[in-house]
């Protein structure tokens, strides 16, 4: 009887490995992140390419990027729908939001990205393509006691797919593989409240990226708070005393025409 117990569990076992390296063949998929730009305004833009192969189903997929972003940025959503073409949206309530709060009173946001897709779909392969622009922001970080900058990461984003539509007998393979993945229910598209299940995609980062990307940020130092207070009030008091005198100075000018 062990020995049969033992037996089935080889057979379990190998079965298993078979599948994973069958999907390892079948579906590989990459993401490449670069960082635009510089200062407290950056842009991250996102490469992703996923390809299918046997393909004789013709698959009509779609991809879904989800990005976690921690508390010490944020994402503007009202800059985003004005300035940018990339489809993103936030998961969850954005209702108590606030650009101006400190990284130390702010919680994480995380977002989802229906990037435009450049596609090849023959009965060989399919192969999808995406370039993305996510825009964040860094936000005020708390002075420290003797520490000029602070170092945290973004991490890389979860890639997911969805393909809609029956998968022929001939690649029950291939939907072994979409069934080995793990699913979640995120919305269909930007422009849509409907549910769908997507199926997340293993990555192969690049070794820079794997603990995501690394951001090094200025802090200000708690004994330089009197300098920077005296500093910022003289400043505004100047520039108050400046926008009261202008409207004397028409007056003057007016009186001498």
């Amino acid at each position: 009887m062990e020995d049969f117990i033992v037996y089935v569990a080889c057979l379990v076992f190998c079965f298993l490995s078979k599948v994973s390296a069958d999907c390892s063949t079948l579906m590989t998929s990459s993401v490449h992140s670069v960082i635009h730009k510089q200062g407290f305004h950056r842009e991250i833009e996102s490469i992703v390419s996923w390809i299918v192969k046997n393909n004789e189903s013709k698959l009509d997929c779609s991809l879904l990027l989800v990005y976690h972003i921690p508390r010490e940025m944020f994402v503007d959503f009202d800059e985003v729908r004005r300035l940018y073409s990339t489809k993103i949206i936030p998961l969850g309530t954005t209702c108590d939001f606030n650009v101006e709060r400190p990284a130390h009173l702010s919680t994480e946001q995380s977002v989802l990205i229906y990037p435009n897709i450049k596609k090849e779909n023959t009965n060989s392969y399919l192969k999808l393509e995406s370039r993305s622009i996510l825009p964040v922001h860094w936000r005020y970080q708390q002075p420290t006691e003797n520490q000029y900058y602070v170092t945290f990461s973004l991490p890389g984003p979860t890639v997911f797919a969805r393909c809609p539509g029956d998968i022929s007998s001939s690649e029950h393979y291939l939907k072994q593989c979409f069934n080995n993945q793990k699913s979640v229910q995120y919305l269909c598209s930007s422009d849509t409240l409907e549910m769908c299940e997507w199926f997340s995609l293993k990555q192969n980062l690049n070794n820079t990226q794997n603990n995501g990307i690394r951001f090094t940020v200025p802090v200000g130092i708690k004994a330089h708070t009197f300098v920077v207070a005296l500093g910022t009030i003289t400043v505004t008091l100047s520039a108050l005393c400046v926008l009261l005198q202008l409207p004397w100075l028409d007056v003057s000018n007016e009186k001498k025409l």
